[in-house]
């Protein structure tokens, strides 16, 4: 049954730009205009209207001051008073959304497969953004094929200053920079009017049971909502409909508010009260919910903050996953786990875009770790490709269960070998280290920087910048230095794919003696150098 979303496929017709969104299906064809402007990056600065061709090609849009629409005499129906269910009420059906009746930009919109879970998102982006104005869609399709190819272009220079995309960058955050978080975040604010919740208090959802009801708000909080969050909410759940809690930096308090605005509803109304201490105040009939079904909604959240826990162990270990890879990664430990790619791609993207504090972000279907791949580094494109390339030559190493997994999930945890306990032991001896950092933060970060794979030489120079450690004497520096060596040798590293320095070269060994590599053969470390001048010399 249904959970009162659906799920839609947007496409730009001859453009290859494709966005797919989870709405709920009370939401009226007008609301879908908007939708539809906010994921495709439109203005909504032209007439549009929606045509049902299955129906006699039926016009839906809002009505003009002379109740005609002038573009066309086919029956006109008002799109503010049409529901999704009754324009999408099967997998497969489709509209075409047409904007701007000049350039005509017409948009293919299909249902999908009903998502399991409950919440606003964009779970897929394709392409860049649409650009107003432009001529149409072939003209926008020829234009992104060549700045992709040739970006020097000089047919369309002057249509790259009209457009302000004058620079490089300007260029490649156009053609590259669109996420589903970003998109998520657009979609929410275009359809900050719609009530998340309504369905299951308004007239529109009478014929659900409570345990019906019931299941979608549990699937709405475990969804949409992070751990520390869900504890906050579940407090006041179980306290009678309020709870108190400490928030310093108001990052939680920033979230509960928008997270409750979107979730009014037409008998009652969640609040937030912003006094010292925070305080949050739910509504009456959520606490009698979950008298009897908090159990459950505990459990739901459980299992996706496990699948929290496997995406952030995930990209802190390996620095970028894909959600296909993340899928093998939980099949590894959990075997019988139902979750498909997916679905996890529905429920980490819209965690990430709602809850703060989290250790990745997702580009396409990639998870990427905001700590080794910050936003405000240069070249973080570049990078993340060369790591995907170098994980590729490797086979994937993997902690010997979950609970070492989930290690990982701690940036100041890492495993204990002679070799760390050695560079521990140096640095116990050298004085002044604990006047503002103890031992065991310098080593951490040392640790960060040896994943990072930087050269010894650089950590040394950013221990001294950040004032981690002095100036040492010469001899206790090459001491340093070869502990630091060694170490590194036997870090679990992300370009290695999780291998250890050590045993990437062990297993390229095994692998050259295995195939036997002939000297003028090309090197099978995957360099493109011939044997003889490559691994053969190690």
């Amino acid at each position: 049954m249904s959970n009162g979303y659906i799920k839609l496929k947007i496409e730009l017709q001859e453009t290859g730009i494709m966005r797919t969104i989870v709405v709920p299906q009370h939401m009226t064809l007008t609301d879908l205009h908007y939708a539809v402007q906010a994921v495709m990056g439109w203005e909504d600065a032209h007439l549009w209207h929606f045509m049902d061709k299955r129906r006699d090609g039926i016009i839906y849009e809002l009505p003009h001051e002379d109740d005609f629409n002038p573009f066309s005499k086919r029956l006109t129906i008002d799109a503010s008073k049409v529901s999704l269910r009754k324009v999408f009420p099967e997998r497969g059906a489709k509209l075409l959304y047409e904007y701007d009746f000049g350039d005509g930009w017409e948009h293919r919109i299909t249902r999908m497969t009903d998502p399991k879970e409950a919440g606003i998102a964009c779970v897929k982006a394709v392409g860049p953004d649409g650009i107003e104005d432009f001529g149409g869609q072939w003209r926008l399709a020829d234009f992104i094929e060549k700045m992709k190819t040739d970006p020097d272009c000089e047919e369309y220079d002057d249509i790259r200053e009209w457009a302000g995309l004058d620079s490089l960058d300007e260029l490649n955050d156009y053609l590259y920079g669109v996420t589903v978080e970003k998109k998520t975040n657009e979609l929410r604010r275009a359809l900050s009017h719609v009530k998340d919740i309504e369905k299951i208090e308004g007239s529109d959802m009478a014929p659900m049971t409570e345990e019906e009801k019931a299941n979608v708000l549990g699937n709405l909080f475990a969804v949409a909502v992070s751990e520390r969050i869900w504890k906050i909410i579940a407090e006041a759940l179980r306290n009678g409909g309020s709870c108190e809690f400490d928030d310093p930096d108001k990052d939680i308090s920033e979230f509960l508010l928008t997270f409750f605005e979107g979730l009014k509803v037409k008998d009652g109304r969640s609040s937030l009260l912003h006094t010292e201490p925070s305080h949050l105040t739910v509504l009456p009939q959520w606490v009698e919910m979950y008298k009897t079904h908090g159990k459950k909604w505990d459990m739901l959240h459980e299992q996706y903050d496990i699948l929290e826990n496997y995406a952030a162990s995930s990209v802190n270990l390996y620095g970028a996953v894909s959600v296909e890879e993340l899928h093998e990664i939980v099949l590894h430990y959990d075997p019988n786990c139902v979750v498909h790619s997916d679905e996890m791609l529905r429920i980490l993207s819209t965690r990430a875009a709602s809850s703060p504090g989290l250790p990745f972000r997702i580009e396409e279907n990639l998870l990427i770790s905001n700590e080794k791949f910050p936003f405000d580094i240069e070249g973080v494109e570049k990078n993340v490709k060369m790591l995907r390339k170098e994980q590729s030559r490797h086979p994937r190493w993997y902690p010997g269960n979950r609970s070492e997994l989930f290690k990982y999930e701690d940036l100041d945890s890492f495993e204990t070998t002679p070799e760390s306990k050695r560079v521990e032991f140096l640095l116990h001896t050298i004085s002044n280290i604990g006047e503002i950092y103890d031992e065991m933060e310098v080593l951490a970060g040392i640790y960060h920087l040896l994943v990072m794979s930087m050269e010894t030489e650089v950590i040394y120079e950013i221990l001294l910048k950040q004032k981690m450690i002095p100036n040492l004497t010469k001899k206790t520096k090459l001491t340093l230095f070869e502990a630091i060596d060694d170490w590194g040798e036997v870090v679990h590293m992300p370009f290695l794919n999780g291998n250890t320095i050590k045993s990437a070269n062990e297993y390229q060994s095994k692998m050259q003696k295995e195939q036997k590599v002939g000297r003028n053969e090309p090197c099978p470390c995957g360099s493109g150098k011939k044997y003889k001048h490559c691994c053969a010399r190690k």
